[in-house]
């Protein structure tokens, strides 16, 4: 393995790694397994082909009526496979000309674990909007448009109960067109909301690093880098995945190690080949790398 300089994207790419006593490294492994049954069993129980329904079902909505929106994202690159979008916000709108003495807003919120918001129509005959917003309040997903600009990550539909997020450009009207790179950055909204949602008991921590940009789809495909920066004098992280990455919960979650080692001062050096070279791998005392692929 090449010793020379290495630029952002060429590190090895290893699950993130923190130093850990032997107790701890082994209650982490119990927990990673615990969780990849859990989503292989997911995985297999919503791979089954489920009938996509129509932009709009036909089905009218009185008022009263009870409305459950459920999203889900893909996990392949192929988008045949999908699970429930956990922790997205959703605003459902109206659509066209709002009824008098309404508020255009209908409902807002988080999509629950099950990737479902439920709401009550206010009308009859109820037209509206779905918005997705890959935000969170310690990070927001944007894809790459060139080296200095991104696009937040928002979808939109409408008219729909099911969503199932894929590249999709059979609309008459281009803002609900979905692209491919729009439709696999939900994946990265989905591992970064499940890392820094869990982190803080995991590895023992205080607060959850605070990412100023996470940009998906980068140019060159293969590339993954964390760089740290600092803003108002707190540490801020910044997360760049090429396209291929965007399925590839463990190189996200090795970077996301990056951000919390940043944080809390644990590293001495990063970037390069993990191969023992680099200052960032060896601490003067002996330690235990933990490896937790999400």
């Amino acid at each position: 393995m090449s010793n020379g300089k290495n630029h952002p994207g060429e590190e090895e790419l290893l699950p993130f790694e923190r130093w850990l006593s032997k107790e701890e490294l082994k209650r982490i492994s119990e927990i990673v397994r615990g969780e990849e049954g859990r989503i292989y069993r997911s995985i297999q129980q919503e791979s089954k082909p489920h009938p996509e329904k129509s932009e709009d079902s036909g089905k009218k909505i009185s008022k009263g009526d009870t409305v459950t929106i459920r999203v889900k994202f893909a996990i392949d690159h192929g988008f045949s496979k999908f699970l429930p979008l956990h922790g997205a916000v959703i605003r459902v709108t109206h659509t066209g000309k709002v009824p008098p003495g309404l508020a255009e807003l209908i409902a807002y919120g988080r999509l629950d674990e099950n990737g479902e918001l439920k709401f009550i129509s206010p009308v009859d005959d109820l037209k509206y909007q779905v918005q997705l917003f890959g935000k969170h309040d310690r990070f927001n997903i944007g894809i790459f448009k060139d080296a200095d600009n991104f696009t937040p990550l928002i979808s939109l539909f409408d008219q729909k109960e099911e969503i199932n997020i894929k590249p999709d450009d059979a609309h008459k009207d281009n803002k609900y067109h979905i692209s491919k790179a729009e439709a696999n950055s939900w994946s990265v909204f989905q591992a970064l909301y499940e890392l820094t949602e869990h982190v803080k008991p995991i590895a023992g921590i205080p607060e959850a690093p605070v990412f100023k940009k996470v940009v998906t789809n980068r140019p060159t495909p293969r590339e993954a880098f964390h760089r740290a920066g600092s803003d108002g004098g707190k540490k801020v992280s910044e997360m760049h995945l090429g396209s291929l990455k965007s399925f590839d919960w463990d190189v996200m979650a090795h970077e996301y190690g990056h951000a919390v080692a940043y944080l809390q001062g644990a590293t001495r050096a990063e970037g390069g080949f993990h191969d023992g070279s680099n200052p960032y791998d060896i601490d003067k005392d002996t330690s235990i790398f933990w490896r937790a692929a999400v």
